[in-house]
């Protein structure tokens, strides 16, 4: 979580790309692309990609039942 803070204050008024498999760690991005097998299958806010994208979503979902959270 610090290092998220960091990087926010750090990078105000810039754009900043983040690869991760967490969706913790860009759920609060203003844009997430979504690549599968190298090809784009959505783009959007963690809330219109759960909405929008299978991929995103069964991603999203897996992550929530391994960690507990359903």
């Amino acid at each position: 979580a610090r290092v998220r803070e960091r990087v926010r204050a750090a990078s105000a008024g810039a754009t900043v790309v983040i690869v991760s498999q967490r969706i913790s760690t860009v759920s609060g991005a203003e844009l997430i692309v979504v690549l599968d097998d190298g090809l784009v299958v959505g783009a959007g806010t963690h809330d219109e990609l759960l909405e929008t994208c299978a991929t995103y979503r069964e991603f999203a979902d897996s992550q929530s039942v391994s960690a507990g959270e359903r």
